[in-house]
């Protein structure tokens, strides 16, 4: 295989070589080289298809995707029922939901088969999704815990990984060079046994760094309206990143529960 046609095939896989790789390359060591790069050394990138408009429907489907995403994760540490069951409890509780409003006393939870006022002095976001445990009274959940989604701690951490560097939106890894073309963009990287998994992403505003730890904890980019481009809720955090780029002007390194957290503009 001449050296062109390993240059376009790598190409094709989305990934761009040094001009140091390149010459590196020989009759001699091709058939090498080849076997390094696609045996040890596999990237993958997730790619979605976004629309220029998005119908009413279309963002109906986004937040149903959100919502049984984030509630998939928190099934995971919250024995919950629907809220259209609670009338038929006398006892705590346990629901998961998506904030919907703020009221004077806390905030509106919902889910599919309906809402509920949250009478709660803690605080949350509108379109969070969390769970909650209480008692029901006069028509209200009085909320006595609250749970984000968040990283789980027995995870297993990545500790091997490989050598990364992001700059102008291309993420070299070891010799390779891949182009980051989405926002946020999902990156999954084999190593012989070894498998890294790096989250790319810029916010359309600038903020601080401990942002990413919030985001990390509601295992979502929590996108506004003009971010959206598809019905896939892209913006889930899952599976949980290895490595988490977060593009804003602050500069910072440090770790949230295992996940990496690299800050650089």
């Amino acid at each position: 295989m001449k050296k062109e046609e390993i240059v376009k095939k790598l190409l094709d896989r989305g990934l761009m070589l040094s001009p140091e790789t390149i010459s590196s390359i020989t009759d001699d060591n091709i058939d090498q080289y080849i076997d390094e790069k696609e045996d040890e050394l596999k990237i993958s990138m997730r790619e979605v298809k976004e629309n220029k408009k998005l119908t009413v429907q279309d963002f109906v489907e986004y937040y149903n995707s959100r919502f049984n995403g984030l509630k998939n994760i928190l099934l995971k540490k919250v024995d919950a029922i629907s809220i259209n069951k609670l009338k038929k409890v006398y006892s705590d509780v346990s629901i998961i939901g998506m904030v919907k409003e703020m009221t004077s006393k806390g905030f509106v939870i919902e889910d599919p088969t309906g809402s509920i006022e949250a009478v709660s002095d803690k605080e949350v976001n509108t379109d969070d999704v969390i769970g909650i445990k209480g008692s029901v009274r006069e028509n209200k959940i009085f909320v006595k815990e609250l749970s984000y989604p968040d990283i789980p701690l027995n995870r297993e951490v990545n500790k091997e990984g490989v050598k990364l560097e992001l700059k102008d939106k291309k993420l070299k890894i070891n010799e390779k060079t891949v182009a980051i073309k989405q926002n946020p963009a999902w990156i999954e990287i084999i190593n012989g046994k070894n498998k890294t998994i790096v989250l790319v992403y810029g916010p359309p505003e600038d903020m601080e760094i401990k942002k990413a730890v919030e985001f990390l904890k509601k295992r979502h980019l929590c996108p506004d309206r003009k971010q959206i481009k598809s019905k896939e809720d892209v913006f889930l955090i899952d599976p949980v990143p290895d490595i988490f780029y977060f593009i804003v002007k602050e500069k910072g390194k440090y770790i949230y529960k295992g996940v990496t957290i690299i800050s650089d503009s």
